[in-house]
């Protein structure tokens, strides 16, 4: 009796439990509707004191409204948010954050705290010299110990050539590319006075002066440098005959363009530390430049590698440079006219340095300023209107290969323009962008490698691939659409992370096998350097 007793009390016991736990995972399952998960997303670098900022988040299949309390140091305050359009199956909110002293802080929304957002005044400084490791990162060492031949055979009679940089993830170097970034790096040097940045400038200034002596040379390698994945001492590279291009008949202005202005910037910035070398690099850039002046086309790089229609704007900057330089304003008069044949390209690339002309215009010659700011805000006002009608404030209306250079270079333009002609409006837009590009968009991710707790781990990029290592300082190309993506018959390696957040008009990948979004390039670090430089400008202004 007493036996029966007891199993019956263990089995009541026993269902009790079940019926209790069942009725646990319903609660449970109920209270995750009820309560979604918030995702933050916001600039994991750190934000500028003293400037406002925007924090997006994100919840699941929610549309309720949402509170925002500001924490730091265990005083709370209330902040402003609004619903913005809603992102897949995510409500989406903007909280607006006024201007903070240098701290670190959080968020509570909803009762979920954000990570830490920290406030400091250094952080671009620092961006900028982590930025600079990309192009030591990128130099090429090896160069002497392969063989050489012109693209018809032909022997380069002993000449050295050696120097530069690696293009992107292959070892291919091309002058196209490596003009853009070594000006962009003495644009940096100029704004920064930063003696590390001073010293890659003059590498990328050497290599351009050995390929532009006569006769000129365009590029070293081709296509077929993809037909390995190897390291750059390794036989499959070493033994490879490499082919030199030579520049066709009256072409490579826009190549020529760069190479002067970044010359005539270097000179400069030696002028009180090495006069002798800066004397040395102003008349080998008055040679160049009158070279330069008999040419009439741009040339691009083989096999649509890099295209450019035209070196107007890149010869435009030369005579500006050059004028600054030496005072002569025979190269002002020509600048000018230049610049009476340029169209707005809205944008800025390798092959459009508008926006640099027209600051430089407005800076180097009072009479031509308010036609220059004009120009300037021409340029990248469409952008920040776009901007305003987009979630987390991208300044494109599709994404397109290497989207990204155009968003740093519209808030570049903004900056500018700001330096020149203080306007809050355009400091906010740059300031939105580089909030983007830090973390503030859907995926949560730092389009700068090795920068922010979320960022790329595994580039397109032989060395870190097969060396199980990243690419320090790189910036990202950033994202394409699905469509773009798709047509080039990509097969990832690895299972998607980002996929969560992936859509029609965006996606990107953070795998070895992605070159679209996921490959280190000089074009997008140079831009991604000089934008860092000018943000920490601006921070040590308002100190």
């Amino acid at each position: 009796m007493q036996r029966n007793i007891v199993l019956k009390y263990k089995y009541f016991i026993g269902f009790f439990l079940c019926v209790f736990f069942i009725l646990f995972m319903i609660y449970a399952l109920v209270s995750l509707q009820r309560a979604p998960k918030v995702h933050f997303r916001y600039n994991q670098l750190g934000y500028l004191p003293h400037q406002p900022f925007i924090v997006w988040v994100l919840l699941e299949k929610s549309k309720k409204k949402i509170s925002a309390t500001l924490v730091s140091e265990g005083k709370k305050r209330n902040l402003s948010v609004s619903a913005s359009s809603d992102f897949k199956d995510f409500a989406t909110y903007k909280i607006l954050v006024p201007g903070l002293d240098e701290g670190a802080y959080n968020l509570q929304v909803n009762g979920e705290e954000s990570p830490v957002l920290r406030v400091q005044k250094e952080s671009s400084s620092r961006l900028a010299l982590e930025t600079l490791k990309f192009f030591k990162f990128q130099k090429c060492e090896t160069c002497s110990s392969r063989t050489l031949t012109m693209n018809d055979g032909s022997s380069l009679d002993g000449r050295n050539i050696d120097g530069g940089w690696h293009d992107a993830g292959d070892y291919i170097r091309f002058t196209l590319t490596t003009s853009f970034a070594t000006l962009l790096l003495a644009q940096s040097a100029v704004a920064s006075g930063e003696p590390a940045i001073v010293d890659e400038v003059l590498w990328g200034v050497q290599w351009l002066d050995k390929m532009l002596s006569e006769p000129a040379l365009s590029q070293v390698g081709d296509e077929s440098e993809h037909a390995y994945w190897s390291l750059p001492d390794s036989p499959a590279v070493t033994n490879k005959i490499v082919k030199v291009y030579p520049l066709e008949n009256n072409s490579g202005e826009n190549i020529f363009g760069r190479t002067v202005a970044a010359m005539a910037l270097l000179a400069q910035l030696q002028k009180s530390t090495a006069p002798k070398e800066a004397s040395r690099w102003e008349f080998r850039a008055r040679q160049l430049y009158e070279r330069a002046l008999k040419l009439t086309k741009s040339q691009p790089a083989t096999n649509n590698f890099y295209d450019e229609e035209q070196g107007k704007d890149d010869m435009a900057l030369a005579a500006l440079e050059m004028f600054y330089l030496t005072g002569d304003k025979t190269y002002l008069v020509q600048a000018l006219r230049f610049i009476e044949t340029l169209k707005n390209p809205y944008t800025f690339d390798y092959g459009h340095v508008h926006i640099l002309v027209y600051y430089k215009l407005a800076l180097y010659s009072e009479p031509h300023r308010e036609i220059a700011l004009k120009q300037l805000k021409a340029i990248f006002e469409s952008a920040l209107t776009k901007s305003q009608k987009t979630i987390f404030n991208y300044s494109v209306e599709s994404f397109f290969w290497g989207c990204n250079l155009h968003i740093q270079g519209m808030a570049l333009a903004a900056l500018m323009y700001h330096q020149l002609v203080p306007t809050e409006a355009y400091l906010q837009f740059a300031l939105s962008q580089w909030d983007y590009m830090l973390g503030a968009n859907q995926w949560g991710v730092s389009f700068v490698s090795q920068v922010g707790h979320n960022n790329f781990l595994y580039p397109h990029h032989q060395v870190a691939d097969l060396k199980k290592i990243n690419v320090p300082g790189y910036w990202a190309p950033g994202p394409v659409s699905e469509e773009v993506f798709n047509s080039h018959k990509i097969v990832l390696k690895t299972s998607d992370r980002f996929k969560p957040w992936q859509d029609k008009m965006a996606v990107v990948h953070d795998d070895v096998q992605d070159y679209i979004t996921n490959e280190p390039t000089l074009t997008m670090s140079s831009t991604g350097l000089l934008f860092a430089t000018l943000v920490a400008k601006f921070s040590k202004r308002h100190e």
